[in-house]
């Protein structure tokens, strides 16, 4: 089943003690909890977040911005399965386009802390966690 340390035959199923002893497994496991988790962290408290930067009254403008690039991510991650044949990525280095936005978001809220930033910085989160989600089923 395993032949110079891959597996030979995708698409076939593999136990469970087969697939903890790769390296790739968990670097997925611990790209998707570390960054899709991240999302959801940030999307549960984007009330306090407005709220300690006296931006109460724009909660539900932020939430609305984060559910619709969240919408949005999520279209994107059907993205590579349509331009496969002319620019072809692995799937892992798609999870990583993905994640990219998010650090660029933190850093952008922690740099300033003006509306602008704030409503830059949730659209950045939310188009990264929602292709996450939308594709983390299919790099399993």
């Amino acid at each position: 089943m395993l032949g110079q340390d891959q597996l030979v035959m995708l698409g076939e199923e593999h136990t469970a003690a087969v697939l903890v002893t790769r390296l790739d497994f968990w670097l997925y496991y611990v790209a998707y909890f570390c960054g899709g988790t991240i999302g959801l962290v940030y999307s549960n408290n984007l009330g306090q977040i407005a709220q300690s930067l006296g931006l109460s009254s724009k909660t539900s403008t932020l939430v609305t911005l984060y559910s619709s690039f969240s919408f949005f991510g999520r279209l994107l991650s059907a993205a590579p399965d349509y331009i496969r044949k002319k620019f072809y990525f692995a799937r892992t280095a798609w999870l990583t386009i993905a994640l990219v936005p998010t650090p660029i978001a933190f850093i952008l809220l922690a740099a300033s802390d003006s509306a602008v930033a704030l409503h830059i910085g949730t659209a950045l989160i939310g188009l990264s966690s929602g292709f996450i989600f939308a594709a983390g089923g299919c790099y399993i």
